[in-house]
């Protein structure tokens, strides 16, 4: 027999009280009256030694009634056997996720993550099953449902767990902890399916237990396209950082696919939300070793939560691989990998009759500022006027075109078709019949009623100096920073006298200190394109093109005579802007992160083999997507025509510092908590069970009635002695 509520046992322990009232007699049996004794106050009588029980009988009767009234107030039952609610409880299936992303190499969070892998073990019980995951955007078994099943003992199961998680180490993923969660539940309820509790007809208990970093940046997205079930519950084990700031960096490429050149930015930023945090990042050539010279760097202060960005040269691409930080607390995202874009060779046309090796010639020093960098090598081809639409049916179409002065009429025809099909075009006016040419070619361009000889000429002490320039334009951002943006060191002698009528095609890039327009673009647009149906078949269109052409009028010169363009540092570099403009490429490979699937057969048709950071040489097979991307750094994929490097770098999520809240997941629908252990869940179904019992059989009435039986029998057997006692005592009274 058992009882619900035991503690009502402890109402037993007044039993005691009849007893005693039995010792303490209150009044002697006979009454014997003295006149001497009238005026003292009586003393009741007290416990001694002496005491003992006259009835016995009467006693044991009110403490039986104390006693079942006391077990009907615990509500008594006749229990069932253990084998009829051990049957009621389902199995307890436990999945067990261990973040393995790149985040995780911070500081000493992959050793504690594997203790509370370790503890989750400890409280497993006797006939639980579970599996251990890892993810960061990927999800791999370390020890599945089906290798636990085949272990008999607990400690078995126990001991595999750990001797599986010795091997692991943490990633350079990203964390996809919604991905992870998902493929857990998929998981849970193949088990279900297949375990003995379905066949059963009984509810499982499916539990996951997350343990992670829980960054605040962490993928969540999956959770939010699923609905969660009911029979799942999910706990988060996080682990607490002694120093949670962190900074990263990351290079910003330009979209190829805009219609202007833009270099490259390196972006910093601070993840902690209270302190500033001072940085500085740096060029290194070569990989990451600490042999590696580094270049010149970029101190930043960056406030809490702030990002900064800096506008990077194209010079500092030419060997480099990776940029490198120093100066935040955790050093595992501090490395971001570049890798240079092979150089190809492009061609140049340079449309004049005069030779390119004669000083006198002004196109003597374009041909001396185009210079090679790690983007392209140039090739330059001389071409007389007369000649371009020749030249442009018989051999590969140039990058760009530049012209000086006049053009025949028939190679305006062919240049207007190379700028329809996306074609640059430098065209440097320095003559009447120049200026009148580009006037019946363009009509924007509106030539002043008279000149005073070809180019309007000054004396050197008169002079013109740019003004107005336009260092938005892809052309002149280079320009834009205030230690480059000095023009009044460079004058102009000659300029023609002309007006520009604007459009939404036409703007102007710079002018004369006298409002006379110096250089300007005309944008040939798809609006402008008139191809027909023969044109495909005409070799003078660069059909490798697909972008606006570009029309490029300076109305000046650069040789020496005219102005002193020629001899400025920034000659150069502007004639290098226009070809790179040209080329539309980044200076940068645009980059992989880790695990990114690579289709080889478009970036690079011919390869046939890949070598990692570590050195290892991967095969290709024909058509194959290179997947191995697990590290951060330079790739080279490998062909019988050369070699193409791409970077890899972990996802600058993975450096957020801040930790995610649970009411986000409690938004998403997660049920947050634990289910109930076996023993847990024992106690339940057995309280359960007892309930049941103890109201179907309702012993405790029985017991009730009982106890008023015996109340009954022992009033009756008091009424009985007290009337014995007073026949007694009148007799006594009546002898005497």
């Amino acid at each position: 027999m058992n009882v619900l509520f035991w503690m009502f046992g402890l109402a037993a322990l007044s039993a005691v009280l009849p007893i005693l009232f039995h010792l303490i007699q209150r009044t002697p049996q006979g009454r014997q009256a003295f006149s001497s004794l009238m005026f003292l106050r009586p003393v009741p009588p007290r416990f001694t030694k002496r005491s003992r029980i006259n009835h016995w009988l009467l006693l044991l009767l009110r403490i039986l009634a104390l006693l079942l009234i006391t077990v009907a107030f615990m509500r008594p039952f006749l229990s069932q056997s253990n084998e009829f609610w051990d049957q009621s409880i389902p199995q307890k299936r436990v999945a067990i996720l261990l973040d393995a992303s790149a985040s995780m190499r911070r500081e000493s969070l992959w050793p504690e993550a594997l203790k509370k892998v370790e503890q989750v073990l400890e409280k497993l019980e006797t006939g639980d099953d579970f599996a251990i995951f890892r993810f960061d955007d990927q999800f791999q078994t370390i020890l599945g449902f089906d290798d636990t099943k085949q272990l008999q003992t607990l400690t078995e199961k126990r001991a595999a767990a750990i001797a599986a998680l010795r091997g692991q180490s943490p990633s350079w993923g990203r964390t996809d902890l919604g991905g992870a969660i998902v493929q857990a539940i998929e998981w849970l309820e193949v088990a279900r399916e297949y375990g003995a509790d379905q066949a059963a007809g009984l509810q499982p208990q499916l539990q996951i237990e997350v343990i992670s970093d829980a960054a605040a940046s962490v993928e969540l997205e999956p959770l939010r396209q699923m609905e969660w079930p009911e029979t799942v519950r999910l706990q988060l084990h996080t682990m607490s950082l002694k120093n949670p700031s962190n900074a990263s960096l990351q290079i910003l490429l330009p979209d190829e696919s805009q219609d202007e050149l833009v270099l490259p930015r390196l972006r910093l930023r601070n993840y902690d939300p209270q302190d500033p945090v001072s940085v500085s990042a740096r060029w290194v050539n070569g990989p990451a070793t600490e042999t590696s010279q580094a270049a010149e760097s970029v101190d930043v202060q960056l406030a809490p939560l702030a990002n900064q960005s800096v506008e990077l040269s194209v010079g500092k691409f030419e060997l480099s691989q990776r940029f490198s930080l120093t100066g935040d607390a955790h050093a595992f995202d501090n490395d971001f990998y570049i890798a240079p874009r092979d150089s190809q060779t492009v061609d140049v046309w340079i449309v004049d009759d005069a030779p390119l090796d004669d000083p006198a010639n002004a196109m003597y020093y374009l041909r001396q500022a185009l210079v090679d960098s790690s983007a392209r090598k140039i090739q330059v081809t001389a071409v007389a006027s007369g000649t371009v639409t020749k030249q442009l049916a018989e051999s590969t179409k140039p990058l760009a075109v530049f012209v000086r002065d006049a053009l025949d009429e028939s190679d305006r025809e062919s240049i207007d078709r190379y700028l329809r099909d996306g074609g640059l075009v430098q065209w440097c006016v320095t003559t009447s019949t120049a200026l009148q040419q580009a006037a019946a070619w363009r009509s924007e361009i509106i030539p002043a009623d008279t000149f005073k000889s070809d180019a309007e000429s000054r004396s050197r002490d008169e002079y013109k100096l740019l003004v107005d320039l336009d260092f938005r334009h892809p052309l002149l951002r280079i320009f834009g920073q205030s230690t480059f943006n000095d023009f009044t060191t460079i004058r102009f002698w000659k300029h023609l006298p002309l007006a520009i009528n604007l459009n939404e095609n036409t703007s102007v890039l710079a002018r004369f200190d006298d409002a006379t327009p110096a250089m300007w673009v005309h944008r040939v647009d798809l609006d402008e394109r008139n191809i027909t149906e023969d044109d495909p078949q005409d070799n003078s269109r660069p059909t490798r093109r697909n972008r606006p052409g570009q029309l490029i009028i300076c109305n000046f010169g650069w040789h020496p005579d005219d102005s002193q363009l020629a001899m400025s540092s920034k000659f150069v570099i502007w004639v290098n802007q226009l070809v790179d403009w040209a080329l539309q490429a980044p200076p940068l490979s645009r980059g992989f992160t880790v695990y990114d699937s690579i289709d080889l057969n478009q970036w690079f048709p011919e390869a046939t083999e890949v070598r990692t950071p570590k050195g290892e040489q991967i095969l290709l097979s024909s058509g194959s997507q290179f997947s191995a991307t697990d590290e951060p750094g330079i790739y080279s994929a490998i062909g019988a025509e050369g070699t193409w490097n791409f970077a890899v770098n972990i996802d600058r999520s993975e450096s957020e510092s801040r930790t995610l809240e649970l009411s986000e997941l409690e938004t998403l629908g997660v049920l947050m908590g634990n289910h109930p252990t076996q023993s847990q869940q024992r106690i339940a179904a057995k309280a359960k069970i007892d309930r049941e019992s103890e109201q179907q059989q309702k012993l405790w009435k029985w017991f009730l009635l009982a106890a008023i039986v015996v109340l009954i029998f022992e009033t009756v057997w008091a009424a009985r002695i007290n009337r014995v006692a007073e026949r007694a005592l009148n007799a006594k009274a009546v002898g005497g």
